[in-house]
């Protein structure tokens, strides 16, 4: 008895699984076209972008303006590596022009506590340091320094960046 009802109901269930199967293909298709086409006319109802167009703030440009002011000129000597090195050196410092006249005076009035505290961080430097093509931690050390002294008083952002140039001899054996 068991036999017979269950191939009866495999031959009844077979036309209709094969049916089944392609209605569940044919509405699946069925949503996938109309999904496409909502996102496509959606896209053609809301449009391209508008075109960005770039501002250029004029009346920053003037206060912007970047000044080089000498801070140090001379020679400085370093003996970390057992041998005396001494490096013709120029230290400018980048200030707005705002503030060019100011920093002037500044250094003027300080230039040789300026002098010992750029002597300090050139002697206290280690010799990699001197290998670096632009003298990078140098020149973070001195703009440390100066960012310091001259961004008192609420004045941020005078100090732009410093260029600390040179280049060395070696001195004795």
């Amino acid at each position: 008895m068991g036999n017979r009802n269950s191939t009866a109901e495999r031959a009844t269930q077979q036309p209709s699984t094969a049916m089944g199967t392609f209605k569940i293909a044919a509405l699946t298709t069925a949503l996938l076209v109309g999904e496409a086409a909502a996102i496509v006319g959606l896209f053609a109802f809301v449009g391209r972008p508008s075109a960005s167009v770039a501002e250029t703030p004029v009346a920053d440009a003037e206060t912007e303006v970047i000044e080089e002011v000498p801070l140090f000129e001379g020679r400085l000597s370093n003996d970390r590596a057992g041998s005396v090195f001494v490096y013709d050196t120029d230290v400018y410092v980048q200030v707005r022009k705002a503030e060019a006249e100011r920093i002037r005076r500044e250094i003027e009035r300080s230039r040789h506590e300026l002098r010992a505290e750029i002597a300090a961080i050139w002697r206290s430097a280690d010799p990699a340091h001197f290998q670096e093509p632009r003298f990078e931690t140098l020149t973070a050390r001195v703009e440390a320094m100066l960012r310091d002294r001259f961004n008192r008083g609420g004045r941020q952002g005078v100090v732009k960046a410093v260029v600390v140039s040179g280049a060395g001899i070696r001195l004795g054996r």
